[in-house]
């Protein structure tokens, strides 16, 4: 196991914030398979009915026709995905994807669904779940030593 860690040290990645750390990279990793989908026909077909419906991203099909708009997709995602693996070293532009991320996922749901007060609220919980993870990584030592007697 050291083998892996001590590359993510060299990295300036501590280790007692590699819970933390592995989390956000799967999140990360989540983004960039979603952007990597919309490279292909089946996906942009897929998306088709939620590109059409969605007044916010509908614009899209005129201006770059329907590969071009599911390719736009795809990239904004690899671009959340950055912002959110960049949040391992500057908080600021971690919280901006988290921000940006809670929002983008609104234009997913119907009009009805997509009110700025469940923004905001789908936005506290980001930040409510994210200072879970913080204040978890802030304990792990004492949690580890006190429950686990310093097995993980």
């Amino acid at each position: 196991m050291n083998f892996l860690i001590k590359p993510l040290i060299k990295l300036g990645i501590e280790r007692q914030d590699l819970e933390y750390h592995l989390i956000r990279a799967w999140i990360v990793a989540i983004y960039l398979l979603f952007g990597y989908q919309k490279w292909f026909e089946y996906e942009a077909q897929a998306l088709v009915p939620f590109i059409r419906n969605v007044p916010l991203i509908s614009w899209m099909f005129p201006v770059f026709g329907m590969r071009g708009a599911t390719y736009f997709l795809g990239v904004s995602e690899w671009a959340f995905g950055a912002l959110l693996f960049m949040g391992c070293w500057n908080k600021k532009l971690g919280i901006l994807g988290a921000l940006v991320r809670a929002g983008v996922s609104d234009l997913y749901y119907p009009r009805q669904e997509r009110t700025w007060r469940q923004t905001r609220q789908k936005w506290l919980l980001q930040i409510g779940i994210d200072a879970v993870f913080d204040m978890g990584m802030e304990f792990w030592l004492d949690i580890n030593h006190h429950v686990f007697h310093d097995h993980y």
